[in-house]
């Protein structure tokens, strides 16, 4: 008697547990939506991974893009800057050019000019020594004494 009693009681308890793994798997047709379910989490995240892979190409070749739209910049600005050089070189070349041109003449024209003239002879006419002109060291006292009574002492700086 009491054995028939102990294989209700199993079978009971087994049959309680068994619900259980039954209840939270749920029926089959539950089994199906929860793969299907998975299968499109599967396929969004992979759809994510290859829209960032996307993306993260898309940044690369910017990236890329703007280094050589830099790197252009830079070499038509040293390219600019050498320009300047080559043509300031070329204007200092000029101008020592004109004047050693301009040398050369000068020393042309003295030895030219020391064979026609006589020392003085090039000098303005007011400036010439004159024969005869008394010089007496720095000017005449008449413009001494003009020089003196407009100039003041410089002791006396406060007048």
């Amino acid at each position: 008697m009491f054995k028939p009693y102990c294989r209700i009681l199993v079978a009971g308890f087994a049959l309680t547990l068994g619900a259980g793994v039954v209840a939270q798997d749920g029926p089959p047709d539950h089994a199906g939506k929860k793969g299907k379910q998975r299968a499109e989490a599967a396929q969004e995240r992979g759809e994510r991974q290859r829209e960032r892979a996307r993306d993260r190409e898309e940044q690369a070749r910017d990236r890329a893009e703007e280094e050589r739209e830099q790197a252009r910049e830079r070499k038509e600005e040293a390219q600019e800057r050498a320009e300047e050089k080559r043509e300031e070189a070329r204007e200092r070349k000029e101008d020592a050019d004109e004047r050693d041109e301009e040398q050369r003449e000068e020393r042309q024209e003295s030895r030219n000019g020391d064979k026609g003239k006589r020392q003085g002879d090039d000098m303005p006419a007011g400036l010439q020594k004159k024969d005869g002109a008394p010089q007496a060291g720095k000017g005449s006292e008449t413009g001494q004494k003009k020089r003196e009574e407009n100039s003041q002492g410089w002791w006396k700086f406060w007048d």
